[in-house]
């Protein structure tokens, strides 16, 4: 085998990891964005039944949480992305 067929072999590969790698790291940072995102909601609703809770109010009956279709919208976009 011709030592210039490996060395080109060699560079092919390399070449695409280093691709695979920079289009991972586009593809985690928009999973992390809609996490993000998703993980501010639930903060919020955390946040309002604990006030709701030291101000002496009764919890909301679905305890603040969306849908059952918000839910599966919302972890779907997860991991999709």
């Amino acid at each position: 085998m011709k030592i210039e067929l490996i060395i080109y072999v060699y560079l092919f590969i390399c070449t695409g990891m280093i691709a695979f790698n920079i289009i991972s790291v586009f593809v985690y940072h928009r999973r992390d964005i809609k996490t993000t995102r998703i993980s501010r909601g639930f903060e919020e609703t955390i946040k309002t039944e604990l006030s709701n809770i030291k101000n002496g109010e009764s919890v909301s009956e679905n305890h603040g949480m969306p849908s059952s279709e918000v839910m599966a919208t919302a972890f779907s976009a997860i991991s999709s992305a």
